[in-house]
């Protein structure tokens, strides 16, 4: 993932969605499970003298246990050519994670489509026991995502018409 990827989360544009050294990740995703984020809602007692019931109010957005289960062609004859999900997602590295369903992964961005944007910080690669071509990479996403919330424009100017991919940069 990077931290120059994606000017405004709320409103990424079709440029640096298509930019070249995005990746698709949804080719190393092993299965149905391969992107897990929790999102939740914390919620606090409102317990005001005035009210003669005790309520709920909202609070803090929490974004946690993020995790990607990746395939790993470490040391396999295929490693120099398609392990670039692991050499990309290293300890340390920052980005952006891009969802957006209902649309193939080969189909371009357009302005209009409603996406998810994670800022991420990725933590730990470990290999599954099970499975030796497959590794969970856990991730830190920004409290400041947005989850189905943005909205794809043109240009950075633009106001919004009517798959997963990582922009990446050097740390």
């Amino acid at each position: 993932p990077a931290s120059n990827g994606i000017a405004d989360i709320h409103k990424p544009t079709v440029a640096e969605l298509e930019k070249a050294g995005n990746i698709d990740l949804s080719i190393y995703l092993g299965s149905h499970d391969a992107f897990s984020l929790d999102h939740s809602q914390e919620t606090f007692n409102d317990e005001r003298e005035a009210y003669a019931v005790a309520g709920k109010i909202n609070g803090m957005e929490k974004y946690e246990n993020g995790k990607l289960h990746v395939i790993d062609n470490t040391n396999t004859k295929d490693a120099e050519k398609y392990n670039e999900a692991i050499k990309t997602l290293t300890k340390g590295a920052r980005g952006f994670f891009v969802r957006r369903r209902g649309k193939k992964a080969s189909e371009e961005f357009v302005a209009g489509d409603v996406v998810s944007v994670f800022p991420a910080t990725i933590g730990l690669k470990t290999a599954f026991k099970d499975n030796r071509q497959m590794s969970l990479i856990n991730f830190a996403a920004d409290p400041s995502s947005s989850d189905e919330e943005s909205v794809v424009v043109d240009s950075a100017s633009a106001v919004p018409a009517s798959s997963t991919v990582v922009s990446n940069s050097a740390q």
